[in-house]
């Protein structure tokens, strides 16, 4: 873990702040920000009826679809290995608020099957990710 003096200031122009939020939008959103975006909070309210807010979820899936981004990024040679290690180390770690083993295992069902969507038609319903939450091996 890096904590040098270049971690206590962040000077960024406000371009450079839009300019990052816009490229991790892309990143994380191929189909367009604000549809799959919409889609997503959508399927997190279905998958999670009972909850009055869906916030700390849908945070905990960028975080997640992130690091799965991020570690495939680094090593194209082995995409699935490090995936898989990128979800287990997410998996494995506390959340600030907590989330149940179940709902971390939706929350990986629903960020794979976005990671192996082709387009927006792909995207899976919330029947379809209950079922492959069981086959999580977590």
């Amino acid at each position: 873990m890096r904590l040098g003096i270049e971690s206590w200031f962040r000077f960024e122009s406000p371009e450079q702040r839009k300019r990052k939020q816009e490229q991790f939008e892309a990143a994380v959103y191929p189909f367009g920000p604000e549809t799959q975006k919409e889609w997503e909070l959508a399927l997190l309210r279905e998958l999670f009826p009972n909850k009055r807010s869906i916030r700390d979820e849908h945070f905990q899936l960028l975080v997640l679809r992130q690091s799965m981004l991020e570690s495939v990024a680094d090593h194209p040679e082995n995409e699935i290995a490090y995936r898989n290690g990128a979800i287990r180390a997410w998996y494995e770690r506390k959340t600030p608020h907590g989330l149940s083993s179940e709902t971390k295992k939706t929350l990986i069902a629903v960020a794979i099957c976005e990671n192996e969507a082709q387009s927006m038609e792909d995207l899976p319903s919330a029947k379809t990710v209950r079922s492959l939450t069981g086959m999580i091996p977590f």
